[in-house]
């Protein structure tokens, strides 16, 4: 099946320690580059890798 699908880079300033589904997800954070490894489909990793090779997101930002 064919989705369209939007994605938006936020940077993040704070976390809640509880949130609405808290108790179905676990949050973890990853480089930009191991997340790209980790996830299953081709295409979201050429996506991820790609905010980093456009200079969507500055090198010393992301490994910050």
């Amino acid at each position: 099946m064919t989705c369209e699908v939007a994605v938006f880079l936020l940077r993040v300033r704070r976390e809640l320690i509880d949130w609405p589904e808290s108790d179905q997800r676990v949050r973890a954070w990853f480089s930009l580059e191991v997340a790209a490894k980790l996830v299953a489909e081709r295409d979201l990793a050429k996506l991820i890798l790609g905010a980093v090779s456009d200079r969507l997101i500055p090198r010393q930002v992301m490994r910050a």
